[in-house]
């Protein structure tokens, strides 16, 4: 498990959508009590809150995926500055 830094989340999440050579990538608190999954199933993608909220979200392009996971950062990482990840590979 790797730590990055919160401004950095989202240009790293988009690379990893581009080579989409992933199954499942899993950002986490540093309690490790709050965190957002996404998956990628063959091009759309499926995004699960698991939080303050527990919501999943299904059938997502890059785009959504990106400005979802935009909102869901201030959401559930409010007081974070770096963040553990965790990656699934294909």
């Amino acid at each position: 498990m790797q730590t990055i830094t919160k401004q950095t989340t989202i240009r790293w999440v988009k690379q990893r959508l581009k080579h989409g050579n992933f199954k499942q990538i899993t950002l986490l608190t540093f309690k490790k009590d709050r965190q957002i999954i996404i998956n990628d199933d063959d091009g759309l993608f499926s995004l699960d809150e698991q939080g303050y909220q527990q919501i999943s979200y299904t059938a997502l392009d890059q785009q959504a995926v990106i400005k979802l996971l935009k909102k869901l950062l201030v959401v559930e990482f409010p007081r974070s500055h770096t963040i553990y990840v965790q990656i699934i590979e294909k």
